[in-house]
């Protein structure tokens, strides 16, 4: 029997050989990469550590002082801040930091409930508007139209007449029109997505129209909903703290950012730090979601390289 020649079975490779393949770059995932690229992005870190101070202010700041939002003290009535009140008091003697707190509780519910609700009404009716079309599209369209014709702050107005000026009427107010650009984004979204090469397969493959929509399409929309999310959060902080700084918002005695500026506008020329703590928390609150919803969409972005 011969001997098989040399090179017709597997042979140890040469020790020098053995890195001629070696991949130098490990090789990422889309949301590693993504994450690297974030990261990267010092405005939007720095935006993301903001928002996380005041998201920890607004849960774990009221336990630090030994004082309730609504308590009064004749004592230290326009109190400059001390030692017993860090940032001061107002003219009722409240303590104007557990006053911020719970103030950042309001607000910031408000916008991150009002954009959550938002976006599940806005990806739904979009994304049936977009994959449908015909009929179905013209008729969301056409109510969408009609709602947009209308202020969206006169919604707010009604709704709080109506319920009262409570939260609830606030998010309630901001709801209504709120996922209309939501609902566009998504609608134009679904539109050039479902004329894709992996859309027609899965419906060659037999896959139901849900299952298209939202386990395909919407998926591959993701990155455009989750900017267009991160701008209605500021949005909705706004309107909240307009509609208390006219006095048609949070009423008294709760305290949110736009009520305490509403509060110490009479003071402004005597004590204007009861104006600079609430105006600074809430213009760094929108600044940071700004620079966060353009930190994620060019994380997300796989040309932004």
């Amino acid at each position: 029997m011969e001997t098989p020649k040399k090179g017709f079975w597997f042979e140890p490779i040469e020790p020098e050989l053995q890195n001629s393949e070696f991949i130098a770059v490990e090789s990422k995932g889309f949301l590693a990469e993504a994450s690297a690229r974030f990261l990267r992005n010092k405005r939007a870190v720095f935006g993301l550590a903001i928002l996380v101070f005041f998201a920890a202010l607004a849960l774990f700041g009221p336990f630090l002082v030994p004082y309730s939002y609504d308590g009064q003290s004749p004592a230290f009535v326009n109190a400059p801040p001390s030692a017993a009140h860090w940032l001061g008091a107002d003219k009722f003697g409240r303590d104007l930091f557990v006053r911020l707190c719970y103030g950042a509780r309001i607000s910031l519910f408000i916008g991150f409930a009002s954009a959550l609700i938002n976006l599940v009404i806005g990806c739904v009716l979009g994304g049936i508007s977009g994959y449908a079309g015909g009929k179905v599209d013209l008729i969301i369209m056409r109510a969408v139209d009609i709602i947009y014709a209308v202020p969206s702050m006169l919604y707010v107005i009604l709704i709080m007449m109506a319920l009262g000026a409570n939260t609830k009427s606030i998010l309630i107010g901001i709801c209504i029109p709120g996922w209309i650009g939501m609902a566009r984004q998504v609608r134009g979204q679904i539109i050039s997505l479902k004329q894709q090469e992996f859309s027609m397969a899965a419906l060659v493959l037999g896959a139901g129209d849900g299952r298209i929509l939202f386990k395909h399409l919407m998926i591959n929309a993701i990155g455009p909903i989750i900017v267009q999310l991160t701008f209605l959060v500021p949005q909705a902080i706004f309107t909240e703290a307009f509609l208390s700084f006219v006095g048609v918002g949070i009423s008294a005695p709760l305290a949110s950012w736009g009520s305490m500026c509403q509060s110490a506008r009479e003071f402004i020329t005597l004590y204007p730090l009861q104006m600079l703590w609430p105006t600074l928390s809430i213009s760094l609150t929108i600044f940071s979601l700004n620079f966060l919803g353009e930190g994620i969409g060019d994380a997300l972005n796989p040309r932004s390289k």
